[in-house]
């Protein structure tokens, strides 16, 4: 039974983006006790805290710089997307919020400008995916019921 404790509280890390000079690693890991993000050097050296919120998060680099940041609130599940700039302790920025609903599987286009998620903001229940304009904020909706992800954006 001990074997199993062990596993179960094995803490854990992943990479998750590079920056889009590829020098640095965006990761996350739950070593203070929830999924939070680090970085490090592409090349290796010590991991950097970058967030240390109350809930779990995940994100990838933005090909400014900055961090596109998932995070829901209270443990609803209801993922809600921000931006953040890359240094401890940043504020989140609101990209998309709307805590009534979630929106999750974000990518966004190698220029940086275009921004694909999906949500349930239709109906509660279907996935629509939306391709948000980062420049002024429109949004077009595919609603293709069900439930559908963003994997990536093609050129």
């Amino acid at each position: 039974m001990e074997d199993l404790r062990a596993l179960l509280e094995m803490r854990q890390a992943s990479p998750l983006s590079f920056s889009d000079d590829g020098r640095t690693l965006l990761v996350g890991s739950d070593v203070p006790g929830t999924r939070q993000l680090y970085v490090v050097p592409a090349r290796g050296g010590e991991l950097q805290q970058l967030t240390r919120f109350d809930e779990p998060v995940a994100g990838q680099f933005l090909p400014d710089g900055r961090i596109l940041l998932e995070m829901d609130a209270g443990g609803n599940e209801r993922t809600q997307l921000y931006t953040l700039v890359a240094e401890l302790g940043a504020s989140p920025e609101p990209l998309v919020v709307d805590e009534r609903y979630i929106h999750s599987s974000p990518q966004i286009a190698r220029d940086g400008n275009l921004l694909a998620y999906v949500t349930n903001r239709r109906n509660g229940t279907d996935f629509d995916i939306v391709a948000r304009d980062l420049r002024d904020g429109t949004e077009q909706t595919f609603e293709l019921g069900g439930w559908c992800d963003v994997a990536s954006i093609s050129p």
